[in-house]
C-alpha cells in the first residue's frame, strides 16, 4: 500500500526539519511529550511516565497563541467531518482514485495538488491543541483515531484546531477520544477541522507586507514544541507540506470489520 508523507520546514528560511508519516501535534500532546522526556522519568518509569506527564499537562491546561494559514483541499469533508465520512480500509476507493489520478495526470503534482490552486485560509486565536495527521492515528488510547475519516493515501493533511478549553471540556474531550467518540460531537464550535495540502503555523503575528520579518523564534511561555511522530521539534514556527503516496509499505490496509 502507498502512504502519504508530511514534511516540516522552518518558516524563516524554508530549511527541512523532519518528515512524518502519521502525527504532528502542538499544545496538549506536545507538552505531554516534553514533560515525559525528563531523564529520571525515562529511566525509572518507562511507559508509565506518559500517564504522569499527561496528568501534569491536564492540570496546567495551557493554551497557546497561533496564527495559522492553510491551503484547503479541493474536496472538503462532509458536514460532520472528521467524525462522519468514508473511513480508510483495505482497497480504499478514495486512495485508489487519488493513485489513479496521480499516475495518469501530469497536472497532478508531487504534493497531491492539481493545477487549480485553492485560496489560502487564515485562522488565529489561542489553542489547546493543533493537530495535523496523515493517518487516523488509532491506538489503545484512541480506538477510532484522532481523525476517524483520515486516509492513508489521499494526498491531504487532516487538520484539527482545538480552541482553548476549560478543565471540564478538556477532560470530556480526552475521555471521549479514549472511548472512540469523534471530536466533532464532543467539541462542537471549539473545533475547527478541515483537509488541506499545506499548513503554516506561527506563534507570533506575522509581519505585514513591507515590514521586516520577525527574528527567529524559540519556544517561550507563549509557545511550545511540536510532537512530530513522537520526536521533539523545537522550532514553533513551521511550514508543513504533504506528499501524496510517496512511499510503498508492505501492507494491505485495515480489513473491513
Amino acid at each position: 500500500m502507498k502512504l502519504d508523507v508530511g514534511a516540516v520546514f522552518r518558516v524563516q528560511d524554508g530549511s527541512l526539519i523532519k518528515f512524518f508519516c502519521a502525527f504532528l501535534g502542538y499544545g496538549f500532546f506536545s507538552d505531554t511529550l516534553r514533560n515525559s522526556e525528563k531523564h529520571w522519568l525515562r529511566r525509572y518509569l518507562g511507559k508509565t511516565r506518559y500517564m504522569l506527564a499527561g496528568a501534569k499537562t491536564f492540570f496546567l491546561n495551557r493554551a497557546y497563541p497561533g496564527y495559522i494559514s492553510y491551503r484547503p483541499a479541493a474536496e472538503a469533508g462532509p458536514d460532520g467531518y472528521p467524525d462522519e465520512g468514508l473511513t480508510c480500509r483495505q482497497n480504499c476507493p478514495v486512495c485508489s482514485e487519488v493513485g489513479e489520478k496521480k499516475s495518469s495526470t501530469s497536472a497532478f503534482s508531487f504534493s497531491g495538488t492539481s493545477d487549480e490552486e485553492q485560496e489560502w485560509q487564515t485562522l488565529d486565536g489561542r489553542f489547546t491543541n493543533v493537530i495535523a495527521v496523515s493517518l487516523c492515528c488509532k491506538s489503545e488510547k484512541s480506538p477510532k483515531g484522532l481523525a476517524p475519516t483520515s486516509h492513508c493515501g489521499d494526498g491531504c493533511l487532516d487538520l484539527l484546531f482545538v480552541k482553548k478549553l476549560g478543565y471540564f471540556r478538556l477532560l470530556n474531550y480526552l475521555i471521549s477520544t479514549s472511548r472512540g467518540i469523534g471530536p466533532r460531537s464532543v467539541l462542537g464550535e471549539n473545533l475547527h477541522a478541515c483537509r488541506a495540502y499545506e499548513l503554516v503555523f506561527r506563534s507570533k503575528k506575522p509581519p505585514l507586507d513591507g515590514q521586516l520579518d520577525t527574528p527567529e523564534v524559540t519556544p517561550t511561555e507563549s509557545s511550545t514544541i511540536w510532537n512530530c511522530d513522537g520526536e521533539i521539534v523545537q522550532e514553533p514556527d513551521i511550514h508543513v507540506k504533504i506528499y501524496c503516496q510517496l512511499i510503498d509499505i508492505f501492507g494491505s490496509g485495515l480489513e473491513s470489520s
